[in-house]
C-alpha cells in the first residue's frame, strides 16, 4: 500500500521572482503592442512641440476652476438658447440628404465667390435690366429653388401656426 503525504512542499517564489515574472509579462505586453506605443509616443511628440499638450496639462491641473467657469457658462440664458438651436440645427441636418446639402452649399459657394468679385462697371440696375437677367438660365434656376424653398416654408408654416418648440 502506499504511504500517506505527509508533506506538501509549496513553491513559494520569492519577492524578486515574482518581481522578475511581473517584468517579464510587461516586456512581453511591449513587444505586442510595439506599433501601437510607437505611434502614441508620435502623438504625444506633435502635441508637445505644437504646444497642445502644455494646454491639455495645464486643463488638467486647473480642471476645478475650468470645470467651475464652463458651469457659469453654461447657465446663462443665452447658452441654454445656443444649446437648443444646436440640437435644432443637427436635427435640421440630419433630416436633409447630404447630397442635397453639399450641392446647396456649392451653389452657396459659388455665388458668393461671383458675389465677392462684385459687377464690372458700377451702374444702376434697370427694370428693363432686372427682366433681362430673368432670362439668364442661371438666374432662372436659382429664382425657382428660392421660390420652391418658400413654397416649402410656407406650407410648413401654414400647418401648424402656433406651434411652439418642446424642451
Amino acid at each position: 500500500m502506499a504511504k500517506a503525504i505527509k508533506r506538501i512542499e509549496l513553491n513559494q517564489q520569492s519577492a524578486e521572482e515574482e518581481q522578475q515574472e511581473d517584468l517579464k509579462a510587461i516586456l512581453q505586453q511591449i513587444a505586442d503592442s510595439r506599433q501601437t506605443i510607437q505611434d502614441s509616443l508620435k502623438i504625444m511628440q506633435e502635441l508637445q512641440e505644437s504646444g497642445l499638450l502644455d494646454i491639455v496639462k495645464g486643463l488638467l491641473s486647473k480642471r476645478v476652476e475650468v470645470a467651475k467657469i464652463a458651469m457659469q457658462q453654461l447657465n446663462q440664458p443665452g447658452a441654454h438658447h445656443l444649446i437648443k438651436s444646436g440640437f435644432a440645427l443637427v436635427g435640421l441636418l440630419s433630416a436633409i440628404e447630404p447630397a442635397q446639402i453639399q450641392r446647396l452649399f456649392d451653389g452657396m459657394a459659388k455665388g458668393i465667390e461671383q458675389a465677392a468679385e462684385g459687377p464690372g462697371e458700377k451702374k444702376a440696375l434697370s427694370t428693363w435690366g432686372l427682366l433681362k437677367a430673368l432670362k439668364d438660365p442661371n438666374i432662372s434656376a436659382s429664382i425657382q429653388m428660392l421660390l420652391q424653398f418658400l413654397e416649402g416654408m410656407g406650407s410648413s408654416l401654414n400647418e401648424s401656426p402656433n406651434k411652439e418648440a418642446t424642451s
